[in-house]
């Protein structure tokens, strides 16, 4: 299923939805400091696979563009262009400035992986979450615990340079990463 949104175009723009069940969705919004005024629509966009596909998070890029993120359990289809790698996914979504799609990408093992947080670094983009995933796939290490952090580095064209996993013996939830100017910075969320 679908959802439609409309919104408005943006400047540096960062926003989440947790709440979001449902195909992922590209919204734009005309931000003045923290009023929202109301503008008459430019564009709107729908992205979705054939199941269930759940945007997290939206950043505005460096060329205008966006990139979405989100967690997927679909498999080539709709918008999607690339096979699920187990049961949930790592999706991202690369759009030009008008929300035309330029590329996406999937990443994932063979169990749950859900991506929570994404940020722009200098030469591309950290994907953060959640992975109950073993080594298969994309996932180069070892789980620890049931849940551990899994980071992926891509590049501006979204190849994957990296991936890393940390955690303990325990369910460790990612909330949020920041970049640091010595490196990157991760938050647990609270329990």
């Amino acid at each position: 299923m679908k959802i439609q949104l409309c919104f408005l175009a943006t400047q540096n723009f960062y926003f989440r939805l947790d709440w979001l069940r449902s195909s992922l969705i590209l919204f734009c919004l005309n931000i003045f400091g923290l009023n929202v005024v109301a503008q008459t629509k430019l564009w709107d966009q729908t992205f979705g696979g054939n199941r269930t596909d759940n945007l997290q998070i939206i950043i505005q890029t460096a060329d205008e563009g966006y990139l979405l993120g989100g967690s997927s359990l679909s498999d080539i289809g709709g918008d999607k262009s690339q096979i699920s790698r187990g049961k949930e996914d790592y999706w991202v979504v690369k759009t030009d400035a008008n929300g035309n799609k330029i590329w996406d990408k999937t990443f994932g093992g063979d169990e749950d992986d859900v991506l929570t947080d994404l940020v722009i670094t200098p030469d591309g983009y950290l994907l953060a979450g959640t992975s109950s995933s073993g080594i298969s796939c994309d996932k180069t290490e070892l789980s620890r615990g049931r849940l551990d952090y899994w980071v992926i580095k891509i590049d501006l064209a979204g190849n994957k340079l990296w991936d890393k996993r940390f955690g303990g013996d325990k369910d460790e939830s990612l909330a949020a990463v920041l970049v640091t100017p010595d490196g990157y910075l991760s938050k647990k969320v609270p329990p």
